[in-house]
C-alpha cells in the first residue's frame, strides 16, 4: 500500500478541512420613518422616544438620543463583534 500524501490544516482551515459558509454583509439597519425624537427642553429636561405604533413614549439619555438620530440610512458595518 502506498502512503497517502499528508495535507496540514493551517490555522485558518475550519475544522474538517470544509469550507464556511459566506458570512452575510453586515449592516446597521435604520429607524423607522414614523419614530420621533424629542431633544431634551422641548417636554423637560431629558430626550425622548414616541414611537406611534405602540402609541408610547420613552425617556432614553441624551447619547442614546445622539446615536439614534445618526441611523438616517442602511449603513455597512466595517467590522464584528466576537
Amino acid at each position: 500500500m502506498a502512503d497517502e500524501p499528508k495535507t496540514e490544516l493551517t490555522a485558518q482551515d475550519p475544522p474538517g478541512g470544509a469550507t464556511p459558509p459566506p458570512q452575510p454583509e453586515l449592516q446597521t439597519g435604520m429607524l423607522r420613518q414614523d419614530i420621533e425624537l424629542i431633544p431634551p427642553g422641548e417636554h423637560g429636561a431629558y430626550a425622548i422616544l414616541f414611537d406611534p405604533a405602540a402609541d408610547a413614549y420613552y425617556k432614553i439619555s441624551e447619547r442614546s438620543m445622539d446615536i439614534i438620530s445618526r441611523i438616517d440610512n442602511n449603513k455597512k458595518v466595517n467590522y464584528r463583534i466576537r
